[in-house]
């Protein structure tokens, strides 16, 4: 029996010149494109900073480190700031063994 993770959904919100992709669930091989997408839909907007918010994520795959990865890369061509927030212990784990917490300027370690 294959039993599935939760669903995943993201959404976005604009505040003055920010946009916060709000991201929930699990971010994988599977739903990676789906934050990407969104990533690609905050960068259309006129703003000056995208942050990304994993709050409601409690899993993240080498897709979604990726995925940030390329959010940020994307942020620095536009000169656009860039932050991930609301990270839990369990995702947060997974950036710092890979050596890209700096890189992505993660803020807010959340307990799980």
């Amino acid at each position: 029996m294959v039993t599935e993770g939760p669903p995943f959904s993201v959404q976005l919100h604009t505040q003055g010149d920010e946009v916060t992709v709000v991201a929930f669930g699990e971010v994988d091989l599977d739903s990676a494109p789906r934050l990407g997408a969104a990533v690609e839909q905050a960068y259309a907007a006129p703003c000056r900073r995208v942050v990304i918010d994993l709050r409601g994520v409690d899993y993240l795959d080498s897709s979604g480190v990726h995925c940030l990865l390329d959010a940020a890369a994307s942020a620095r061509r536009a000169g656009r700031e860039f932050r991930v927030v609301g990270v839990q212990r369990s995702v947060f784990s997974v950036l710092e063994i890979t050596g890209v917490t700096d890189e992505l300027a993660v803020e807010a370690v959340s307990g799980d």
